[in-house]
């Protein structure tokens, strides 16, 4: 997967899954000191894997194309952005995909089979992931 950030956009490519970012030092992130207006992922990204959007702070909604099936572990985690546009192709939601986020309101489709436990994290998270699928 690679990582380009251009004009405060972020575009995620690859094949199948942005990866496991997998570190918890934001001196790593491929986005790091930059400020983004857009989040833009490939159509071609199949999953969205671990920390894959760790801290990514964007002005605009990050809108998660329909080729994406599963929301990988803490894949927002502690996502300041405050909205998340899911498709109705996720089927899995894995542990933590939005703990310790800033999201005010996120709708789960109903194409949505498996939600792992603790997909967030505080009671108030909790009563905002209304939507579609009530699991």
């Amino acid at each position: 997967c690679e990582y380009e950030v251009t004009n405060g956009t972020l575009t995620i490519r690859g094949t199948g899954s942005n990866g496991n970012v997998g570190t918890w030092d934001t001196d790593t992130l491929p986005w790091k000191d930059n400020f983004l207006t857009n989040v833009v992922i490939d159509n071609s990204i199949k999953d969205l894997g671990y920390l894959g959007f760790w801290s990514i702070e964007s002005q605009n909604p990050i809108i998660v194309p329909s080729s994406v099936t599963i929301i990988g572990s803490h894949a927002f985690y502690s996502t300041p952005t405050t909205e998340i546009i899911l498709p109705n192709t996720i089927t899995s939601i894995e542990k933590e995909a939005f703990a310790w986020s800033r999201i005010n309101q996120i709708t789960i489709p109903n194409s949505v089979e498996i939600i792992d436990g603790g997909m967030v994290t505080t009671k108030e998270q909790s009563q905002k992931a209304g939507g579609g699928n009530p699991r």
